[in-house]
């Protein structure tokens, strides 16, 4: 640290190499300001200083997995997980200011490490739920992908969020475009999505159909076949009158309603209104074919 002017002690130094392998930068400024979230590098000139000591000490390799890093994080990954576990868990405020308001590909490292970590450092899973908590909005997201790929927990974290609080329509939103056509991992937080945005909509309309279809189909995957049944015969209910009125727009939705009404009410047993439920959409794709 000499020849770059710096004398930061160990404990600085460790949550500046944390700060730097937690989350990572674009260029120099963006290094700056992730070291200004520490709280102890008040002055401009140390926290550039400070940059650039990062980004000489831990290049990235153009043609490796950190190409286009400025600051490549600490490895092995055990060494850089310990390390951002261990000064994390001893000043845990620093999660939030770390993490909060980052673009995708920095959440997605930020939360990456974390969730890869917590599969042997019990300390880490208090830390993604910090972390989620206090900026769901903009972590719920990349955390899906984490849930998939690293850690099935963060799912379990983000229903939990999705349960125990209210969150702003275009939030829900974003989290239904954004979840995979299936998944073990988030079973539960898509039920709770769809749910929300369901209670949200206005009784008959596009919206609320299109997402009670989707609702029962992630019910289904949870095994709640009573719940699912009425979530998607109440579906079938406002596509009907919705095709009522314009059935060029609506009758395909009412056909496939129907045909997922059926499905849920063979998995009952119920099979001859299962029957009658398919023979409906049948009709309706019959008409469809022809025209």
């Amino acid at each position: 640290q000499a020849s770059y002017e710096l004398a930061l002690g160990p404990a600085l130094t460790r949550r500046v190499v944390a700060a730097g392998t937690l989350v990572g930068a674009d260029d120099e400024d963006s290094a700056s300001r992730l070291l200004d979230a520490i709280g102890e590098l008040e002055d401009p000139g140390t926290r550039g200083r400070t940059a650039r000591w990062l980004h000489d000490l831990y290049p990235a390799d153009q043609t490796g997995t950190t190409a286009g890093e400025w600051i490549a994080p600490l490895r092995p990954d055990l060494v850089a997980e310990n390390l951002v576990v261990d000064v994390l868990t001893g000043r845990p405020q620093l999660v939030p200011r770390l993490l909060d308001w980052l673009a995708p590909p920095r959440a997605d490292r930020g939360l990456t490490l974390l969730a890869r970590a917590a599969l042997t450092q019990p300390a880490a899973t208090s830390l993604i739920r910090r972390a989620l908590a206090a900026d769901f909005a903009h972590l719920a997201v990349p955390a899906l992908a984490v849930a998939v790929e690293t850690n099935p927990d963060v799912g379990e974290q983000l229903a939990d969020l999705l349960e125990s609080s209210h969150w702003p329509p275009d939030v829900l939103d974003q989290i239904a475009r954004a979840l995979p056509d299936t998944s073990v991992a988030l079973a539960r937080a898509a039920a709770l999505t769809f749910q929300h945005i369901v209670d949200a909509a206005p009784p008959g309309s596009e919206k609320r159909a299109s997402n009670l279809t989707s609702l029962s189909n992630r019910l289904s995957e949870l095994g709640r076949r009573e719940e699912a049944l009425a979530a998607i015969e109440e579906a079938v209910t406002a596509y009907r009158q919705l095709a009522a009125a314009r059935p060029d727009a609506f009758l395909p939705n009412l056909a496939g309603s129907l045909n997922n009404q059926s499905s849920c009410l063979s998995e009952l047993g119920r099979r001859e209104d299962a029957l009658a439920a398919i023979e409906e959409a049948v009709t309706a794709y019959r008409q469809l074919a022809a025209a």
